[in-house]
């Protein structure tokens, strides 16, 4: 099967439930708000939480240091090209443990070592190894290791539960009957997020650095009951999207596939679930900035969507004009052209406004509502590039 990291964030909250106490830290706008909330008397653990291994070696980890000194090391990690962050409270111990386990063929393998810690690998410490199959399997792992067999039992149902294939606890502190997991890594199937309640893709690992506009739109979409997405797939592509409602967004995504062009789009991403004028229009400004940027000599926008039940076809058409309004002359430069294609309340009305927009602008490719199959928008600006 294929596996996928989840964040050390993640699967803490997992393993440990409720009482945990880290903080995750993936935007920069809202770092100060949670440094904010930190104790200046506590000392404090800061590591980069994006499944880099070696991290104490690399100098992706700090250890006790105070709130004040936090954010230059975050900055510090930045320079380095990483965007995720985990703040943990500093944990005194003497003792280290390592404790995995990892599903095969014949079972889950749990390892346990009396001796854990970044040397692990080369410390020639003596190693336990079963099979775990069953109950009974649980019970003689907890006996041999002198791990307490409810404790075990239930890391090894999250396990289960959470669709991991493969857990490591490294070190895994025991002092005094109490559990202290200080590292962890965790891979899962990568099906999961489906099955597993709760879980979205925000869970998982992403090996590149957020730009500012995905930053944006990630705390945008956290603060309405809207939805809204965007991702950076090539930021010097030449097809732009501005598109609304997933399944429509699938839809178009697969048609520049099927004309060769995948390689070319900009961003993906959408906006549904009834977004105001104004939330459409930061979410736009956002896709702009994309698009702008990108170096490519020819470049199109394309705003498409499916035919949508309640979103205001028109309310939304306004915060759109307003975000494009504000880099016309940009676009003219560039000799972008826009093509559409929506359907929905206040269609008729909301594709007015628009034409009526690009046409005055010179910006118009073509606008078309519900009268048209939603790919024929792919073929027009297809056509368009290429005859550039």
């Amino acid at each position: 099967m294929a596996r996928k990291k989840i964040s050390e964030y993640t699967a803490k909250k997992i393993l440990i439930g409720s009482t945990y106490t880290g903080v995750q830290i993936n935007n920069t706008s809202r770092q100060n708000l949670l440094l904010k909330e930190l104790s200046p008397k506590a000392k404090y653990v800061v590591k980069v939480d994006q499944g880099e291994k070696k991290r104490f070696k690399r100098g992706l980890i700090k250890i006790e240091i105070t709130k004040i000194e936090i954010a230059p090391f975050l900055e510090e990690l930045r320079a380095k090209g990483f965007s995720q962050f985990l703040i943990e409270e500093f944990v005194p111990h003497s003792g280290e443990y390592y404790l995995s386990f990892e599903r095969t063929r014949e079972g889950v393998k749990l390892l346990f070592s009396a001796s854990g810690g970044v040397e692990i690998e080369g410390s020639g410490a003596k190693i336990l190894q079963f099979i775990l199959r069953s109950a009974v399997d649980l019970v003689k792992a907890a006996n041999e290791t002198n791990l307490e067999l409810d404790w075990l039992t239930n890391i090894y149902q999250k396990f289960e539960d959470n669709y991991f294939s493969f857990l490591e606890i490294n070190p895994l502190i025991i002092e005094e009957g109490s559990y202290t997991l200080l590292d962890c890594a965790v891979l899962v199937d990568d099906t999961s997020q489906f099955f597993v309640k709760d879980w979205s893709g925000d869970d998982f690992i992403t090996d590149r650095i957020s730009t500012p506009e995905e930053e944006n739109v990630a705390l945008l979409d956290a603060n309405t009951p809207a939805s809204l997405k965007l991702q950076c797939l090539n930021p010097n592509g030449s097809i732009g999207l501005l598109l609304s409602s997933g399944g429509a967004s699938i839809v178009i995504a697969d048609e520049i596939h099927a004309h060769g062009k995948a390689s070319d789009i900009i961003n993906y991403g959408e906006y549904s679930g009834g977004p105001s004028r104004e939330e459409t229009y930061n979410y736009s400004k956002n896709v702009l900035s994309l698009l702008l940027k990108s170096t490519a000599n020819k470049k199109v926008l394309v705003i498409a969507g499916g035919v949508a039940n309640f979103t205001d076809i028109y309310q939304t058409f306004m915060g759109v004009v307003d975000a494009l309004t504000e880099v016309t002359s940009q676009l003219q430069k560039q000799k972008i052209k826009v093509f559409v294609r929506r359907g929905g309340p206040n269609e008729a009305k909301g594709l007015q406004y628009m034409q009526n927009f690009l046409q005055q602008n010179n910006l118009f490719g073509c606008v078309y509502g519900s009268d048209i199959e939603i790919t024929e928008v792919i073929n027009l600006a297809s056509k368009h590039l290429a005859a550039l």
